[in-house]
C-alpha cells in the first residue's frame, strides 16, 4: 500500500518516535488509546471506508497521503474477526552469537507471547502512558517475521531465521547477499535497505517504548532503525474464515488460488 509510519507521535511523547503498541488499550489514568495509527487506518479507513483517518508518515505526528483502495464487500465477507498475537521477540536473547544463528521456532513463540516491547522507564523517549497489550482483535494486520522465514523455498529458514549471515557482517546490501531466507520467498520485496516492510511485532532488542520490527529488502530480520514513526511499506494481512474455499488454482502467479466463501 505505500509507505506509512506504524505508529508516530506529537514531539512530546516519546519524543515524537511513536508508540509500540498495535491494539486498543488505556492510558495510565483509564483513558482509551485507539492503537496504532497503522492499525487504525487499516481497519477504520481501508476495511471500514472512514475517509476521516489520518494517515501518518514520519515523526513528530508527520502525515503523509492515504493510499486510496479500500476492500470491497465480497472481500470483507471473507476474512475473519481474529484474536492476532502481539508479543516482542528479543533478538538480543534469541540471536546465538556462537552459532551465528536465530531460532524461528523460538522467534514464532516470542511472537505469540506475553512479553510486551516496552521495557523503558522514563525519560523524553520512553514517557508514554499507555498500557501495553499482547493480543488485538481485529479485521487487518501486518505479516509476521516469521511468516517472512516460512515462505523460502529454502529448508534451512524453518530452524534459522539468519542462515547465511555472518554477524561480523555490516548490515549492507553486498554483505547479505548470501542471506537464504530472502531465496526463492514469495514475501520478499526489494533488494536494499530503503525497501523494507512493516511486521505486526513491536521489538523488544532496545531499551525503548517505540520499537518495532521490519523486513529489510536485503534479506534480514530487525528492529526499524528510526522507531516505529519511520516509513514503511504496508502489506496487509488477513485471517481467512474457516468456511472459505479453494475452488481452482495451484497458488502461482500465473494460476492463483480462487477462493469462495462456503454457504
Amino acid at each position: 500500500l505505500g509507505k506509512l509510519s506504524w505508529d508516530s507521535s506529537e514531539s512530546s511523547v516519546n519524543s515524537g518516535w511513536g508508540i509500540n503498541q498495535w491494539g486498543e488499550s488505556t492510558h495510565e489514568d483509564g483513558s482509551s488509546y485507539e492503537g496504532a495509527d497503522l492499525q487504525v487506518y487499516l481497519n477504520k479507513r481501508y476495511y471500514g471506508g472512514d475517509t476521516t483517518v489520518t494517515c501518518y508518515g514520519g515523526f513528530n505526528n508527520g502525515t503523509t497521503t492515504c493510499p486510496t483502495g479500500t476492500i470491497d464487500e465480497t472481500s470483507k465477507s471473507l476474512i475473519d474477526y481474529h484474536t492476532w498475537n502481539t508479543g516482542a521477540p528479543n533478538y538480543k536473547e534469541l540471536y546465538n552469537s556462537t552459532t551465528e544463528t536465530l531460532d524461528t521456532v523460538e522467534f514464532y513463540k516470542a511472537e505469540r507471547g506475553t512479553v510486551n516491547g516496552k521495557i523503558c522507564n522514563g525519560g523524553d523517549y520512553c514517557n508514554d502512558t499507555v498500557e501495553r497489550t499482547t493480543e488485538w482483535p481485529g479485521y487487518i494486520g501486518l505479516p509476521y517475521a516469521t511468516d517472512y522465514a516460512y515462505a523460502s523455498g529454502e529448508s534451512i529458514c524453518e530452524t534459522n531465521m539468519f542462515a547465511g549471515i555472518k554477524s561480523s557482517d555490516s548490515f549492507s546490501t553486498e554483505n547479505f547477499s548470501n542471506a537464504k531466507c530472502k531465496k526463492n520467498n514469495w514475501m520478499h520485496y526489494g533488494s536494499t535497505l530503503s525497501d523494507a516492510f512493516w511486521v505486526l511485532s513491536p521489538d523488544k532488542s532496545f531499551e525503548s517504548s517505540f520499537g518495532s520490527l521490519v523486513v529489510y529488502g536485503i534479506g534480514a530480520v530487525s528492529a526499524s532503525l528510526d522507531g516505529t514513526a519511520e516509513p514503511h511499506f504496508v502489506i496487509p494481512s488477513i485471517y481467512l474464515k474457516n468456511n472459505v474455499q479453494i475452488i481452482s488454482g495451484t497458488g502461482t502467479s500465473g494460476d492463483p488460488y480462487i477462493l469462495k466463501l462456503d454457504a
